[in-house]
């Protein structure tokens, strides 16, 4: 069509960019932690850090829609990755890794 000005290395405007996508990232490992966020930073994802469930909550709560992803460890103390799971699915819309 010869009005159609959209080609297809254009993205759509209804497709995020990598930099609009929030991420959390929780694990009491602070390496891990480091790692993971470097190389989502890398792919150029915006990344926020957390070091336990109970951090990640508080932050999930303060910043309600903000988040489109969540990876998190399993083995954490005091609040489990599957706890946490089971919370943000009770209260939040959010997929977790």
């Amino acid at each position: 069509m010869a009005g159609n000005k959209h080609t297809s290395n254009q993205p759509s405007k209804a497709e995020p960019t990598f930099e609009a996508i929030q991420v959390m990232v929780v694990d009491d490992d602070v390496i891990c932690l480091s790692i993971v966020a470097g190389m989502l930073k890398t792919c150029q994802y915006q990344v926020v850090t957390v070091k336990s469930a109970e951090d990640a909550l508080v932050t999930l709560r303060s910043r309600s829609n903000f988040f489109h992803l969540i990876i998190m460890d399993v083995h954490m103390p005091v609040m489990n990755g599957f706890e946490l799971q089971n919370q943000v699915y009770r209260e939040f819309n959010i997929p977790i890794v």
